[in-house]
C-alpha cells in the first residue's frame, strides 16, 4: 500500500499564512543582501556567556538541518515540497557564511533564490488548489 502524501497547506487561510511568510522572508533576505548585513548572528551574543551561547546556536541550527533533511525526504505534495525545502534550507545554510566569510555574498544569493522558490510555491498552492468554484 502506497503511503499517501501529508497535506500541510489544506485551507486557505495556511495558503495565505505560507505565501505572507514566505514574502517576509524574502524581503528580510533581500533587505540583508542590498544592505551587506551579517546573514549570521549568535544567538543571545551579548547576553549570555560565551559557551551558552555557541551552545544554542548550534544545537537551533543543528535542529534547522535535521528538518531541512526530512522534509526534503518526507511525502509531501511537490508544492509543499518546494515551500517547506525552500524555507529551511534558507535558514539551515546560514552557518557557511559564519564558518567561510568569503562565500557570505554567495549565500545571501542562495537564501534569495531559495525563498523565491518557497514563495512561487505558496503562490501555486493558493492559486491552484483554491480556485473559486462556480456553482
Amino acid at each position: 500500500m502506497a503511503k499517501q502524501p501529508l497535506v500541510l497547506l489544506n485551507t486557505r487561510l495556511r495558503a495565505v499564512l505560507a505565501v505572507a511568510l514566505t514574502g517576509l522572508l524574502m524581503y528580510a533576505h533581500a533587505h540583508a543582501l542590498l544592505s551587506r548585513q551579517s546573514p549570521f548572528t549568535w544567538i543571545g551574543g551579548g547576553t549570555l556567556p560565551s559557551w551558552l551561547s555557541i551552545t544554542l546556536t548550534v544545537a537551533l541550527y543543528g535542529t534547522t538541518l535535521l528538518m531541512a533533511i526530512v522534509l526534503t525526504l518526507w511525502p509531501l505534495r511537490k508544492d509543499e515540497k518546494a515551500v517547506a525545502a525552500g524555507l529551511v534550507w534558507s535558514v539551515a545554510i546560514l552557518p557557511v557564511a559564519a564558518l567561510l566569510p568569503t562565500t557570505a555574498q554567495a549565500v545571501r544569493c542562495l537564501q534569495l533564490a531559495l525563498n523565491l522558490f518557497a514563495l512561487l510555491g505558496a503562490i501555486t498552492i493558493l492559486l491552484g488548489n483554491f480556485r473559486l468554484r462556480s456553482a
